[in-house]
């Protein structure tokens, strides 16, 4: 099937734009998340690190997120070496270690009150699932609330955002649409050979496709992986509810639960 999908794809030159598989599977992404627009990068780690640089987070700033994180703990020390921000390391300790509140996140916010000792929170990055748990849309709700009422952004490393959508049982859109940039794995459990798909606004994604070609990210004819991970979201994902069934019946079968 792949074979068949990447034969048929466009062969335009995705740096300028001239892609049609990449350009159709960037604006369905954005689509199916509440978001304006997106870009196809080759790898979740490129995608977290474009959004805070394109975020513009002139230092002094700093980030909040969970201690567990992936763009804290794997990926390599890009926050401070792209971005130049420090980076306050949130531990869970409101729900017993679970996911981070907003109780867990006003204990380590600092305020921007002209303080010349401290890095202001300037943005919040949250990751569902994380270590394979859900965190439950009414605390994510809670913390977009909280980044408005602090005038901060938020984003989202959602590598395996479908899934929790899936285990959820809400929309996608639903999850998505509450953060102002999100990273979508689409190998993973969409299946596709390889890619993420960062969303937000046209002013960031417009930058973040810039500093994808200053990062060395920009591809020529990748026509074929963006049609193939389109064709994974279009079938490949529809099934993820009956796959999520079957993997907990094998937890319970292996003692697991």
């Amino acid at each position: 099937m792949f074979k068949n999908v990447m034969l048929n794809a466009s062969r335009g030159d995705a740096v300028y734009e001239e892609d049609d598989s990449v350009s159709s599977l960037e604006s369905h992404v954005a689509q199916l998340t509440g978001h304006e627009a997106g870009l196809f990068c080759a790898s979740g780690t490129m995608t977290n690190q474009l959004a805070f640089k394109a975020s513009l987070l002139t230092p002094p700033a700093s980030i909040l997120c969970d201690r567990r994180s992936h763009v804290f703990r794997h990926e390599a020390g890009g926050l401070a070496s792209h971005s130049q921000v420090t980076v306050y390391p949130v531990q869970a300790l409101a729900n017993k270690g679970h996911h981070i509140t907003v109780e867990d996140l006003e204990r380590e916010f600092v305020v921007d009150d002209d303080d010349v000792h401290m890095a202001p929170t300037r943005l919040i990055s949250l990751e569902n699932t994380l270590d394979g748990t859900v965190m439950p849309l009414q605390e994510v709700q809670a913390i977009r609330r909280f980044a408005n009422e602090n005038k901060v952004l938020l984003h989202l490393d959602g590598a395996r955002v479908w899934n929790a959508a899936i285990a959820a049982g809400c929309d996608l859109k639903d999850i998505t649409q509450e953060f102002d940039s999100v990273s979508l794995c689409v190998s993973k459990g969409i299946g596709a050979p390889i890619g993420s798909v960062l969303v937000g606004n046209k002013g960031l994604i417009k930058k973040a496709r810039h500093f994808r070609k200053m990062f060395g990210g920009g591809w020529r004819q990748a026509g074929g992986l963006a049609a193939t991970a389109h064709w994974c979201i279009d079938n490949v994902w529809p099934t993820m509810k009956e796959t999520h069934a079957l993997a907990k019946i094998g937890s319970v079968v292996e003692g697991f639960e």
